[in-house]
C-alpha cells in the first residue's frame, strides 16, 4: 500500500510540474503584474467567452468578465500566472466553441537602486574604485529557470536620457575625464527571457564632481649666509 501510495504521489507531483506555466515556452505570454493581455478581437458575429484557471483544466469555470472590446484587439486585466482559455460564441445561435488554451507568465516586479562609493568625487578619483555605482535590485524571480536580468546604464541631462555604450552590467566606474558639477546617471534593468526583455523599472543616483583646487604657485629664492 505504501508504494502505491508513494508512485500516486510521484504522478501527481510530475503532472503538477507538467501543468505549470514555462516562461521561456513557446506560445507563453509574457505580461507584467498588474498588467493587461491583449489578444486580436473574436470574428465578426461571435464574442469572446474567456476564462482562467491557475493550473491546466478540461474545464474552465473561473470567468473573466472585465473584457474591454476595441477596434481590433480585446483587453483584460491579468489574473495571475496559470491558463486562459477562450472560445467564440456565436451571438445568433448562442453555439460555443472549443476552449483554447493559452499559458500566461505573470512577472513579479523589479525593484532597483543604485549604490555609489561616493556621492561627491575628486576629480583625480574619476575611472577608479571611488567611482563606482552598482545596481542594487531585488529580483523575485531570481530561482525562476531560463530568467535572467539585463542592464543599461544611462546619463540623464536636462531631461534626455544617452544610453552609455557597453554599460550593460550591473556596476558602472564613472570614466575620466569630466568637468566639476552634478551628472544623473540612471540604472534601468529588466527581465531578460528568450533574448527578449521585459518588464523593466529604472533607478537615478546623482553624484557630485569637485573641482580640484588651484595648483600652487611658490617661489623660493635661496637666502644665503651673511659671515
Amino acid at each position: 500500500m505504501k508504494k502505491i501510495l508513494s508512485l500516486l504521489a510521484l504522478c501527481l507531483t510530475l503532472i503538477t510540474v507538467k501543468a505549470a506555466v514555462d516562461p521561456t515556452a513557446n506560445g507563453t505570454i509574457l505580461v507584467c503584474s498588474g498588467g493587461t493581455i491583449t489578444v486580436p478581437n473574436a470574428p465578426v458575429g461571435t464574442a469572446y467567452e474567456i476564462a482562467y484557471s491557475a493550473s491546466q483544466t478540461t474545464t474552465p469555470n473561473d470567468g473573466i468578465t472585465t473584457a474591454s472590446v476595441g477596434a481590433t484587439n480585446t483587453s483584460f486585466a491579468e489574473k495571475g500566472t496559470g491558463y486562459y482559455y477562450f472560445a467564440t460564441k456565436n451571438t445568433t445561435t448562442g453555439c460555443i466553441s472549443e476552449w483554447q488554451e493559452i499559458p500566461v507568465y505573470v512577472l513579479k516586479p523589479l525593484i532597483a537602486t543604485i549604490d555609489a562609493a561616493n556621492n561627491s568625487l575628486c576629480i583625480e578619483d574619476l575611472g577608479g574604485t571611488k567611482a563606482l555605482l552598482t545596481g542594487n535590485i531585488t529580483n523575485p524571480e531570481a530561482s525562476t529557470t531560463g530568467i535572467s536580468l539585463a542592464y543599461q546604464w544611462y546619463t540623464v541631462a536636462s531631461g534626455t536620457e544617452t544610453a552609455i555604450s557597453g554599460a550593460t552590467n550591473s556596476t558602472y566606474t564613472i570614466p575620466a575625464p569630466l568637468s566639476a558639477g552634478t551628472y544623473t546617471y540612471k540604472l534601468k534593468v529588466g527581465y531578460l527571457i528568450n533574448s527578449g526583455k521585459y518588464c523593466s523599472t529604472t533607478a537615478d543616483k546623482a553624484i557630485e564632481i569637485l573641482a580640484k583646487p588651484t595648483t600652487p604657485t611658490i617661489s623660493v629664492s635661496n637666502v644665503p649666509d651673511t659671515w
